[in-house]
Protein backbone atom coordinates (compact mmCIF):
# COMPACT_ATOMS: atom_id res chain seq x y z
CA UNK A 1 0.00 0.00 0.00
CA UNK A 2 1.03 3.50 -0.79
CA UNK A 3 2.23 5.52 2.54
CA UNK A 4 0.40 8.28 3.22
CA UNK A 5 1.70 11.66 2.32
CA UNK A 6 1.50 15.20 4.17
CA UNK A 7 0.30 17.42 1.35
CA UNK A 8 -0.44 17.91 -2.14
CA UNK A 9 3.15 19.32 -2.54
CA UNK A 10 4.64 16.31 -1.31
CA UNK A 11 2.05 14.14 -3.78
CA UNK A 12 3.54 16.00 -6.52
CA UNK A 13 7.25 15.48 -5.97
CA UNK A 14 6.73 11.81 -5.31
CA UNK A 15 4.31 10.47 -8.12
CA UNK A 16 4.47 13.42 -10.87
CA UNK A 17 8.29 13.25 -11.27
CA UNK A 18 8.72 14.56 -14.98
CA UNK A 19 5.04 16.43 -15.07
CA UNK A 20 4.72 19.79 -15.16
CA UNK A 21 2.71 20.41 -11.86
CA UNK A 22 -0.82 20.65 -11.91
CA UNK A 23 -3.50 20.89 -9.36
CA UNK A 24 -7.09 21.09 -8.84
CA UNK A 25 -9.99 21.89 -6.56
CA UNK A 26 -13.02 19.41 -6.19
CA UNK A 27 -15.71 21.85 -6.21
CA UNK A 28 -18.77 19.39 -5.87
CA UNK A 29 -19.10 16.35 -5.05
CA UNK A 30 -22.40 14.18 -5.72
CA UNK A 31 -24.18 10.78 -6.06
CA UNK A 32 -25.42 10.32 -9.62
CA UNK A 33 -26.49 6.27 -9.57
CA UNK A 34 -26.10 3.46 -7.03
CA UNK A 35 -22.28 3.33 -6.09
CA UNK A 36 -21.26 6.16 -8.55
CA UNK A 37 -20.01 10.00 -7.82
CA UNK A 38 -19.68 12.39 -10.43
CA UNK A 39 -17.02 14.82 -8.91
CA UNK A 40 -16.11 18.10 -10.55
CA UNK A 41 -12.84 19.87 -10.62
CA UNK A 42 -11.86 23.23 -11.19
CA UNK A 43 -8.60 24.92 -10.90
CA UNK A 44 -7.28 27.04 -8.10
CA UNK A 45 -7.13 30.06 -9.44
CA UNK A 46 -10.51 29.48 -11.40
CA UNK A 47 -8.56 29.87 -14.73
CA UNK A 48 -9.61 27.59 -17.95
CA UNK A 49 -8.43 24.12 -17.26
CA UNK A 50 -6.17 22.74 -20.39
CA UNK A 51 -8.23 21.73 -23.17
CA UNK A 52 -9.12 17.72 -24.02
CA UNK A 53 -10.70 15.89 -27.08
CA UNK A 54 -13.72 13.09 -26.36
CA UNK A 55 -11.89 9.69 -24.75
CA UNK A 56 -9.78 12.09 -22.92
CA UNK A 57 -8.47 10.97 -18.99
CA UNK A 58 -6.73 12.92 -16.28
CA UNK A 59 -4.05 11.09 -13.75
CA UNK A 60 -5.18 12.21 -10.64
CA UNK A 61 -3.07 12.12 -7.53
CA UNK A 62 -5.38 11.25 -4.35
CA UNK A 63 -4.46 12.58 -1.17
CA UNK A 64 -2.93 9.35 -0.05
CA UNK A 65 -0.39 9.83 -3.11
CA UNK A 66 -2.24 6.93 -5.06
CA UNK A 67 -2.03 8.22 -8.99
CA UNK A 68 -5.48 6.66 -10.30
CA UNK A 69 -6.91 7.87 -14.13
CA UNK A 70 -10.17 8.58 -14.26
CA UNK A 71 -12.00 9.10 -17.94
CA UNK A 72 -13.26 13.30 -17.97
CA UNK A 73 -17.07 12.80 -19.50
CA UNK A 74 -17.81 16.39 -19.14
CA UNK A 75 -18.30 18.81 -22.35
CA UNK A 76 -14.98 19.85 -23.54
CA UNK A 77 -15.90 23.19 -24.99
CA UNK A 78 -17.07 24.09 -21.25
CA UNK A 79 -13.21 24.19 -19.61
CA UNK A 80 -13.94 25.43 -16.56
CA UNK A 81 -14.08 22.27 -14.83
CA UNK A 82 -13.68 18.75 -15.37
CA UNK A 83 -15.83 16.36 -14.28
CA UNK A 84 -15.39 12.64 -13.77
CA UNK A 85 -17.12 10.07 -12.53
CA UNK A 86 -15.68 7.21 -9.72
CA UNK A 87 -17.95 3.92 -9.20
CA UNK A 88 -17.05 2.96 -5.47
CA UNK A 89 -15.61 -0.60 -5.93
CA UNK A 90 -15.06 -2.31 -2.60
CA UNK A 91 -12.65 -5.36 -3.96
CA UNK A 92 -9.97 -2.40 -6.16
CA UNK A 93 -6.16 -1.46 -5.45
CA UNK A 94 -8.14 1.16 -2.84
CA UNK A 95 -8.36 4.40 -5.32
CA UNK A 96 -12.40 4.19 -5.57
CA UNK A 97 -12.50 3.13 -1.73
CA UNK A 98 -10.33 6.42 -0.88
CA UNK A 99 -12.95 8.66 -2.70
CA UNK A 100 -15.77 7.21 -0.95
CA UNK A 101 -14.30 7.39 2.25
CA UNK A 102 -13.07 11.09 1.94
CA UNK A 103 -14.84 14.40 2.03
CA UNK A 104 -13.06 15.58 -0.80
CA UNK A 105 -14.70 19.14 -1.31
CA UNK A 106 -12.77 22.10 -0.86
CA UNK A 107 -9.49 19.84 -1.59
CA UNK A 108 -6.59 20.55 -3.91
CA UNK A 109 -5.22 17.12 -5.71
CA UNK A 110 -2.19 16.72 -8.03
CA UNK A 111 -3.31 15.75 -11.48
CA UNK A 112 -1.51 14.90 -14.85
CA UNK A 113 -3.39 17.22 -17.97
CA UNK A 114 -5.47 15.09 -19.84
CA UNK A 115 -3.73 12.57 -22.14
CA UNK A 116 -6.10 10.78 -25.32
CA UNK A 117 -5.76 6.80 -26.07
CA UNK A 118 -9.39 6.35 -27.16
CA UNK A 119 -9.64 9.53 -28.81
CA UNK A 120 -12.27 9.36 -32.13
CA UNK A 121 -11.19 8.47 -35.63
CA UNK A 122 -12.99 9.71 -38.83
CA UNK A 123 -15.35 7.09 -40.26
CA UNK A 124 -18.63 6.40 -41.92
CA UNK A 125 -20.13 5.01 -38.76
CA UNK A 126 -19.73 4.43 -35.24
CA UNK A 127 -21.07 2.23 -32.87
CA UNK A 128 -20.43 3.52 -29.02
CA UNK A 129 -20.93 0.33 -26.38
CA UNK A 130 -20.90 0.98 -22.92
CA UNK A 131 -21.60 -1.09 -19.77
CA UNK A 132 -22.04 0.13 -16.29
CA UNK A 133 -19.29 3.32 -15.42
CA UNK A 134 -17.89 2.80 -19.16
CA UNK A 135 -20.28 4.69 -20.33
CA UNK A 136 -18.53 7.94 -19.01
CA UNK A 137 -16.15 8.11 -21.64
CA UNK A 138 -18.66 8.00 -24.22
CA UNK A 139 -20.54 10.87 -23.24
CA UNK A 140 -18.46 13.51 -24.56
CA UNK A 141 -17.99 11.01 -27.72
CA UNK A 142 -22.08 11.23 -27.88
CA UNK A 143 -22.79 14.98 -28.00
CA UNK A 144 -19.45 15.56 -30.35
CA UNK A 145 -20.94 13.00 -32.84
CA UNK A 146 -24.46 14.35 -32.31
CA UNK A 147 -23.14 18.06 -32.93
CA UNK A 148 -21.22 16.66 -35.86
CA UNK A 149 -24.70 15.01 -37.43
CA UNK A 150 -22.33 11.61 -37.68
CA UNK A 151 -24.20 8.48 -38.24
CA UNK A 152 -23.69 6.79 -34.53
CA UNK A 153 -25.70 4.94 -32.10
CA UNK A 154 -24.73 3.83 -28.82
CA UNK A 155 -25.79 0.61 -26.81
CA UNK A 156 -25.87 0.98 -22.95
CA UNK A 157 -26.15 -2.26 -21.05
CA UNK A 158 -26.29 -2.28 -17.18
CA UNK A 159 -28.03 -4.58 -14.42
CA UNK A 160 -30.64 -2.34 -13.41
CA UNK A 161 -31.56 1.39 -14.36
CA UNK A 162 -30.66 2.91 -10.46
CA UNK A 163 -27.23 1.29 -11.01
CA UNK A 164 -26.73 3.26 -14.73
CA UNK A 165 -25.40 6.41 -14.50
CA UNK A 166 -26.25 9.49 -17.05
CA UNK A 167 -29.39 7.30 -18.04
CA UNK A 168 -31.19 10.27 -18.76
CA UNK A 169 -28.95 11.88 -20.68
CA UNK A 170 -28.53 8.84 -22.69
CA UNK A 171 -32.16 7.95 -23.52
CA UNK A 172 -32.02 11.98 -24.33
CA UNK A 173 -30.85 11.15 -27.87
CA UNK A 174 -34.07 9.02 -28.98
CA UNK A 175 -34.39 5.56 -29.76
CA UNK A 176 -32.79 6.31 -33.34
CA UNK A 177 -29.37 6.83 -31.34
CA UNK A 178 -29.52 4.78 -28.41
CA UNK A 179 -30.40 1.33 -27.40
CA UNK A 180 -30.41 0.68 -23.23
CA UNK A 181 -30.33 -3.00 -21.48
CA UNK A 182 -30.86 -3.87 -18.26
CA UNK A 183 -29.46 -6.82 -17.80
CA UNK A 184 -31.48 -8.17 -14.37
CA UNK A 185 -34.20 -8.60 -17.45
CA UNK A 186 -32.74 -9.20 -20.63
CA UNK A 187 -29.39 -10.29 -20.00
CA UNK A 188 -26.15 -9.60 -21.23
CA UNK A 189 -26.04 -7.99 -24.75
CA UNK A 190 -25.07 -10.02 -27.85
CA UNK A 191 -22.05 -8.32 -28.97
CA UNK A 192 -21.15 -10.93 -31.97
CA UNK A 193 -24.82 -10.74 -33.26
CA UNK A 194 -24.54 -6.86 -33.29
CA UNK A 195 -21.05 -6.93 -34.24
CA UNK A 196 -22.45 -9.46 -37.89
CA UNK A 197 -25.01 -6.13 -38.31
CA UNK A 198 -22.79 -3.32 -38.74
CA UNK A 199 -22.17 -1.20 -41.82
CA UNK A 200 -18.98 -1.68 -43.54
CA UNK A 201 -16.38 0.87 -41.96
CA UNK A 202 -18.35 1.16 -38.60
CA UNK A 203 -15.93 1.82 -35.63
CA UNK A 204 -16.90 0.75 -32.33
CA UNK A 205 -15.54 2.41 -28.90
CA UNK A 206 -15.89 -0.32 -26.03
CA UNK A 207 -15.84 0.68 -22.56
CA UNK A 208 -16.80 -1.81 -19.93
CA UNK A 209 -16.62 -4.83 -17.57
CA UNK A 210 -13.85 -7.27 -18.50
CA UNK A 211 -17.11 -9.39 -19.99
CA UNK A 212 -18.10 -7.12 -22.45
CA UNK A 213 -14.31 -6.31 -23.38
CA UNK A 214 -13.54 -9.61 -24.10
CA UNK A 215 -16.61 -10.11 -25.84
CA UNK A 216 -15.79 -7.30 -28.20
CA UNK A 217 -12.41 -8.43 -29.06
CA UNK A 218 -13.61 -11.95 -29.32
CA UNK A 219 -16.31 -10.40 -32.08
CA UNK A 220 -13.65 -7.93 -33.66
CA UNK A 221 -12.91 -9.89 -36.78
CA UNK A 222 -16.39 -9.37 -38.23
CA UNK A 223 -15.45 -5.45 -38.32
CA UNK A 224 -11.63 -5.68 -38.36
CA UNK A 225 -9.67 -5.75 -35.10
CA UNK A 226 -8.24 -2.07 -36.35
CA UNK A 227 -12.34 -0.38 -36.04
CA UNK A 228 -12.35 -1.89 -32.58
CA UNK A 229 -11.20 1.55 -29.66
CA UNK A 230 -11.29 -0.16 -26.25
CA UNK A 231 -11.05 1.43 -22.96
CA UNK A 232 -10.21 -0.05 -19.96
CA UNK A 233 -10.69 0.61 -16.49
CA UNK A 234 -9.59 -2.68 -14.63
CA UNK A 235 -5.91 -3.71 -15.42
CA UNK A 236 -5.25 -6.20 -17.48
CA UNK A 237 -3.95 -8.59 -14.85
CA UNK A 238 -0.05 -10.33 -16.81
CA UNK A 239 2.66 -12.25 -14.49
CA UNK A 240 5.83 -10.52 -13.71
CA UNK A 241 7.77 -13.28 -15.40
CA UNK A 242 5.98 -12.21 -18.41
CA UNK A 243 6.50 -8.05 -17.65
CA UNK A 244 10.51 -8.53 -17.42
CA UNK A 245 10.96 -11.04 -19.64
CA UNK A 246 13.61 -10.11 -22.25
CA UNK A 247 17.29 -8.89 -22.75
CA UNK A 248 19.32 -6.45 -20.68
CA UNK A 249 19.73 -2.93 -21.63
CA UNK A 250 20.87 0.47 -20.39
CA UNK A 251 18.06 3.58 -19.44
CA UNK A 252 19.31 6.45 -20.16
CA UNK A 253 17.51 9.55 -18.59
CA UNK A 254 17.90 13.10 -20.47
CA UNK A 255 16.96 15.65 -17.86
CA UNK A 256 18.55 13.77 -14.92
CA UNK A 257 21.82 13.03 -17.34
CA UNK A 258 21.65 9.31 -15.32
CA UNK A 259 21.80 5.86 -16.69
CA UNK A 260 20.49 2.81 -14.94
CA UNK A 261 21.10 -0.51 -16.39
CA UNK A 262 17.79 -2.73 -16.94
CA UNK A 263 18.50 -6.24 -16.45
CA UNK A 264 16.83 -8.99 -18.28
CA UNK A 265 14.54 -10.18 -14.95
CA UNK A 266 12.88 -6.29 -14.19
CA UNK A 267 11.14 -3.77 -15.61
CA UNK A 268 12.15 0.24 -16.97
CA UNK A 269 9.63 1.29 -14.68
CA UNK A 270 11.51 -0.71 -11.50
CA UNK A 271 14.71 0.12 -12.64
CA UNK A 272 14.31 3.68 -13.48
CA UNK A 273 12.51 4.02 -9.82
CA UNK A 274 16.19 3.03 -8.07
CA UNK A 275 16.97 6.59 -9.05
CA UNK A 276 14.12 8.02 -9.38
CA UNK A 277 11.29 6.78 -7.20
CA UNK A 278 8.87 9.28 -7.75
CA UNK A 279 8.32 8.34 -11.77
CA UNK A 280 4.36 7.48 -11.48
CA UNK A 281 2.73 4.17 -12.17
CA UNK A 282 -0.80 2.27 -11.38
CA UNK A 283 -1.83 -0.71 -12.85
CA UNK A 284 1.61 -2.12 -13.27
CA UNK A 285 0.61 -3.91 -16.37
CA UNK A 286 0.48 -1.79 -19.63
CA UNK A 287 -3.23 -1.31 -19.52
CA UNK A 288 -3.82 2.46 -17.86
CA UNK A 289 -0.96 4.67 -19.48
CA UNK A 290 -0.49 6.56 -16.56
CA UNK A 291 3.48 5.75 -16.77
CA UNK A 292 3.44 6.69 -20.66
CA UNK A 293 7.20 8.54 -20.98
CA UNK A 294 8.46 10.21 -23.84
CA UNK A 295 11.30 8.21 -25.64
CA UNK A 296 14.35 10.18 -27.51
CA UNK A 297 15.96 7.86 -28.94
CA UNK A 298 16.32 3.91 -29.26
CA UNK A 299 14.08 1.25 -30.24
CA UNK A 300 10.74 -0.19 -28.37
CA UNK A 301 9.55 -3.29 -27.63
CA UNK A 302 5.83 -2.61 -27.13
CA UNK A 303 3.65 -4.14 -24.80
CA UNK A 304 1.08 -2.30 -23.42
CA UNK A 305 -2.55 -2.23 -24.19
CA UNK A 306 -2.95 1.68 -24.23
CA UNK A 307 -0.97 2.96 -27.66
CA UNK A 308 -2.76 2.30 -30.98
CA UNK A 309 -0.16 0.64 -33.89
CA UNK A 310 0.44 4.34 -35.31
CA UNK A 311 1.42 5.62 -31.65
CA UNK A 312 3.65 2.44 -31.43
CA UNK A 313 4.58 3.04 -34.72
CA UNK A 314 5.63 6.56 -34.22
CA UNK A 315 8.19 5.15 -31.62
CA UNK A 316 8.00 8.39 -29.25
CA UNK A 317 6.51 7.28 -26.33
CA UNK A 318 6.03 3.75 -24.42
CA UNK A 319 4.78 2.26 -21.24
CA UNK A 320 7.65 1.80 -19.38
CA UNK A 321 6.20 -0.72 -16.38
CA UNK A 322 5.63 -3.65 -19.41
CA UNK A 323 7.53 -2.49 -22.43
CA UNK A 324 11.28 -2.46 -23.07
CA UNK A 325 13.83 -1.74 -25.51
CA UNK A 326 14.60 -3.80 -28.66
CA UNK A 327 18.68 -2.85 -28.88
CA UNK A 328 21.68 -1.71 -25.85
CA UNK A 329 20.20 1.85 -25.07
CA UNK A 330 16.68 3.87 -24.85
CA UNK A 331 16.59 7.45 -23.87
CA UNK A 332 13.66 8.53 -21.98
CA UNK A 333 12.93 11.91 -21.30
CA UNK A 334 13.19 11.80 -17.23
Amino acid sequence: MTEPVANVAEAEDRFLEGEPPGYVRVESVRDIAEEIRLIRLVAQDREELPCWEPGAHIDLVLASGRVRSYSLCSDPDDRSHYEIAVLREPKSSGGSMEIFASDLVGHVLGYIAPRNHFELVDAPAYLLLGGGIGVAPLMPMMRELDRRGAAWRVLYAGRRPSSMAFLDDVAAYGEAHATILFEDEVGRPDIAALFSSLVEGTVVYCCGPRGMIAAAEAASWRIGTRNLHLERFHPTIVPASVLSFGGAFDVRLARSELTVHVPSDKSVLAAVRELLPGVPSSCGSGSCGVCETRVLAGGIEHRDRVLSAAECERGDSMMICVSRATDGLLVLDL
